[in-house]
């Protein structure tokens, strides 16, 4: 049923244009899947827009070979990623399919998540050393400068090492 008053078909340049203010002062939210993340982002290129005024969130899982910038050498192999939590360093492998979070906790490390989609921050690390492939635009510039990295959206291409955050959640709620 087509209703009228109501947009239809891909979101895409012209339609973000027709309801987006001509001073460029706005910000994009997207919520879906990622074939429909993936598309709008290709959109939202032309709009030629900063980073910070886009924001997405997932739902499922990622494919990173899906996006045309993932590294081919990387594809299908697993690296060893060295996760230091305070006075713990473990070394686990990572598939280069999977995110840094799921990585961890499939090795069985509690490490700080909430959103699972790169929007929150909560899963916020650093990587001190290493490659990884970040799909998505948007990342905070001192982020970038200091090599921080949401590890829900953060996929491993070569060995790293990451140093991880432990949160006293217990007595954060008192």
């Amino acid at each position: 049923i087509i209703r009228e008053g109501y947009e239809h078909g891909f979101i895409n340049q012209a339609i973000i244009e027709k309801y987006a203010p001509a001073d460029k002062n706005y910000s994009i939210y997207m919520s879906g899947p990622a074939a429909m993340i993936h598309f709008v982002n290709q959109e939202i290129k032309k709009l030629d827009l900063r980073p910070g005024q886009v924001r997405q969130e997932m739902s499922g899982s990622v494919n990173p070979y899906f996006f045309k910038n993932y590294p081919e050498e990387a594809k299908n192999k697993t690296f060893n990623m060295t996760v230091k939590t305070r006075d713990q360093i473990q070394v686990i492998p990572a598939r280069s399919d999977e995110s840094l979070l799921v990585a961890m906790e499939r090795a069985g490390i509690i490490a700080p998540s909430s959103c699972r989609s790169g929007v929150c921050g909560a899963c916020r690390s650093r990587v001190v050393n290493g490659k990884v492939f970040i799909p998505f635009p948007g990342r905070r510039a001192a982020d970038s400068e200091y090599n921080y990295v949401n590890t829900c959206v953060t996929f491993p291409i070569s060995d790293l090492t990451l140093q991880v955050p432990v949160h006293d959640y217990a007595n954060m709620l008192g």
